[in-house]
């Protein structure tokens, strides 16, 4: 079942973010995940917010990754925030290898390999502030 959820969290983020300005296909896609409101158990909006973390060539060479984060629910998106650059790579195996996990903490989003090095790139509260 977690496949398939997170199968078709990607095919629609692909087809959310194929034709908007300044975002990826599914194709340069490192990383994908929803999360609900910060400390809510059970709640009746979950997996509200979907960052979405990809890579797009450099002008000067290799990758700039970027993140952005939808607010709303598959169908029912209402808005995103574009977080902008979060980090380079020279290569696109290189940006897999760095940027291809997203951990929600109760605090912050985070972007990176899984390390507790990992880039905070929004707290949760601003990400939140729409409520």
């Amino acid at each position: 079942m977690g496949v398939v959820v997170a199968l078709a969290s990607a095919w629609l983020a692909g087809r959310w973010t194929s034709n908007g300005p300044g975002m990826a296909s599914l194709g340069r896609t490192l990383a994908i995940s929803w999360a609900s409101k910060a400390g809510a158990a059970n709640t009746s909006f979950p997996a509200i917010y979907g960052a979405h973390v990809y890579a797009e060539p450099a002008w000067k060479g290799g990758f700039e990754v970027r993140c952005v984060v939808y607010i709303g629910q598959p169908g029912f998106t209402t808005y995103f925030d574009d977080y902008g650059v979060v980090g380079t790579a020279a290569t696109w195996e290189q940006a897999v290898q760095k940027f291809s996990v997203i951990t929600w903490t109760p605090t912050n989003l985070l972007v990176g390999s899984g390390l507790p090095t990992d880039k905070a790139v929004a707290t949760r509260a601003s990400i939140e502030q729409h409520r």
